[in-house]
């Protein structure tokens, strides 16, 4: 009876030895998961930094007058604008 005994709680040990094992592999492979997002956050929120800089530039009213005086446009003051009512019956 006792060499029985002696069985079953080896087989136990082991069997949870092996668990806590697969369990730590199982652990260090969601950590490397986890890290990898991590990573790919940063790079995304820097390229969103990068591009709202290169937004913020391109929206200046100076860049605007700039590019829109290379392509040959005027500014048109307020006189020159027709504003046409359309009235829905």
């Amino acid at each position: 009876m006792k060499q029985r005994l002696f069985y079953c709680l080896a087989i136990i040990g082991i069997m949870m030895f092996f668990c806590a094992v697969w369990q730590s592999s199982r652990y260090l492979a969601l950590q490397n998961v986890a890290q990898d997002l991590e990573r790919e956050q940063q790079e995304i929120v820097q390229t969103n930094e990068r591009l709202l800089a290169e937004i913020a530039e391109l929206s200046r009213s100076e860049r605007i007058v700039e590019k829109a005086s290379a392509l040959g446009l005027i500014e048109k003051g307020p006189e020159d604008v027709t504003q046409i009512l359309i009235r829905q019956p």
